[in-house]
């Protein structure tokens, strides 16, 4: 099983987003799980099991203010998760076909360590009291 679970979310408004954190919030939140994906799946393949869960977020569901960039790498990872699972269901339903291959995602904001600093913040604490997060 592999689990990706990696995130890291940096607060900017759009307009002040430069490339840097742009590509920090993809290589982080993006291709962390391609690189893990990629890393375990020959063995998977090998011992045709295994199971690979993407944890995304809200924000890969939606846009929010102020984290456009890490919006983006979660939206790109639930669509490379639905993209992963249409492919291994194809083709290991064909060698094994009494398998079934299924996918979902539940989706649960969970208060952690790094949700409540950010939470601290006074411009971020606003949009999320405003229902904007």
């Amino acid at each position: 099983i592999l689990i990706n679970n990696a995130g890291q979310a940096r607060s900017a408004p759009f307009a002040s987003t430069d490339e840097a954190l742009w590509r920090e919030m993809l290589e982080v939140n993006l291709n962390g799980t391609f690189y893990c994906t990629r890393a375990a799946l020959p063995d998977m393949i090998q011992a045709k099991r295994g199971r690979i869960v993407n944890i995304a977020s809200t924000a890969g569901l939606t846009g929010y203010p102020y984290v456009a960039a890490y919006c983006a790498a979660k939206h790109a990872v639930i669509g490379l998760t639905e993209a992963f699972a249409l492919l291994a269901a194809s083709s290991q339903a064909q060698a094994t076909p009494r398998h079934h291959y299924r996918h979902h995602a539940a989706y649960e904001q969970i208060h952690t360590s790094n949700f409540d600093s950010t939470y601290r913040d006074p411009t971020t604490r606003e949009a999320l009291d405003e229902g904007a997060w």
